[in-house]
């Protein structure tokens, strides 16, 4: 479930196996921060959770609320969800399987959404809406989960503590599960993500060529927000201008 504070004035989108739960948690520790459930994420896969925050929030003052998601390299991301899956006996595939047969083709039923759900839908994809334009202020990393987690508690006046470890499934650094072939069908997967966020694949040499597809392409203002976070430091009233601002440039 993402997570609104109609009291702090911000909106938690939550992406599954990012460290979200751990975030979830402490933002719902205290009721005076006043964080609440507002959508069953997986109720529609087919748009984003971005792009649904408009059902729970009058359009004209959705630039007065802090936006903020986190996202996670797809490498480590991919492995983090088989081990989840594998966990509560959703799935029973080797890795190698998983990434290769598992979700192609994969048919949206009751059962299947769970696995679709934590694997198959890209980060970019959860915070632009059928226009790609970014819905959301802040994006925090994994990656930095602790520091870019303070910052989300600092710009809400929340006092940050440290976060707690919940379903922590990777123990093996997540290069150890890859092939050659299975490194390569995540990196076209989700090249998107990679491309926005700026991943790579730990320990691979990257030559100019095959790094040139996932670069960020200078033209792309979305992206240059996205990946330096820019609007988390622009006042709210703001936001909608530069927002315009920008996309009327490119």
């Amino acid at each position: 479930m993402s997570l609104i504070s109609n009291n702090k004035k911000a909106i938690f989108v939550r992406i599954p196996k990012t460290g979200s739960t751990s975030m979830y948690e402490y933002l719902c520790s205290e009721s005076r921060y006043g964080f609440v459930e507002i959508m069953n994420d997986m109720e529609n896969i087919n748009i984003s959770l971005a792009s649904r925050i408009k059902e729970f929030v009058p359009i004209h003052s959705l630039d007065t609320y802090f936006k903020f998601c986190f996202v996670r390299n797809p490498w480590d991301r991919y492995v983090s969800a088989w081990k989840y899956l594998l966990k509560r006996r959703i799935i029973r595939h080797s890795f190698s399987s998983f990434v290769k047969e598992q979700t192609k083709n994969i048919r949206i039923d009751k059962f299947k959404k769970n696995i679709f759900w934590h694997s198959e839908i890209s980060n970019i994809f959860q915070i632009t809406d059928d226009k790609g334009e970014i819905l959301v202020d802040f994006v925090g990393k994994f990656e930095n989960l602790e520091e870019d987690f303070a910052f989300v508690c600092k710009k809400l006046c929340i006092p940050f503590t440290g976060l707690p470890h919940i379903n922590r499934t990777n123990t093996r650094h997540y290069s150890d599960y890859y092939t050659e072939e299975t490194k390569w069908i995540i990196a076209e997967k989700f090249k998107d993500d990679i491309s926005a966020f700026g991943y790579e694949f730990e320990g691979d040499v990257w030559t100019k060529h095959d790094k040139s597809s996932f670069a960020l392409q200078p033209g792309n203002m979305n992206m240059y927000l996205i990946q330096n976070n820019v609007l988390s430091y622009i006042p709210k009233k703001l936001r909608t201008f530069v927002r315009n601002f920008l996309r009327n440039i490119e």
